[in-house]
């Protein structure tokens, strides 16, 4: 399995490493918003540096973007933040927004963990 998702006081670090492929991104999301803690979740650390590999098709983008929509009805309060150097990161998010016209919760890419945390920690 390529990710790890981590509970947090009031919210979730997700860390991908690996092959990150498109069935396993949307099982990790499907996994937080399920779960009954997921109304009270205030943010989400997409944690993308240790992924080495990206096998994510526009069809899973369009249904991750599907949920997600569907999910900020329960919880529109979260923040997004990614953490990535990779550039097809930032062209998935390109994807989403396009597919999702705007995304339902705020997010932001940072090339370095600390700048994410401490950007979470300005808005909460």
């Amino acid at each position: 399995m390529s990710y790890k998702n981590i509970w947090e006081q009031h919210g979730i670090y997700r860390l991908f490493s690996g092959k990150l492929a498109g069935k396993e991104l949307l099982e990790s999301i499907q996994q937080v918003e399920a779960d009954a803690r997921f109304d009270s979740v205030r943010y989400v650390i997409n944690n993308f540096l240790d992924v080495t590999e990206i096998d994510i098709s526009p069809k899973d983008i369009k249904i991750i973007a599907a949920i997600d929509i569907a999910a900020a009805l329960s919880n529109p309060h979260i923040y997004i933040a990614q953490v990535a150097t990779d550039p097809q990161i930032e062209k998935l998010n390109e994807l989403y927004s396009s597919v999702a016209g705007k995304s339902p919760y705020p997010t932001k890419v940072f090339n370095n963990l600390e700048d994410a945390r401490k950007w979470l920690e300005e808005l909460l």
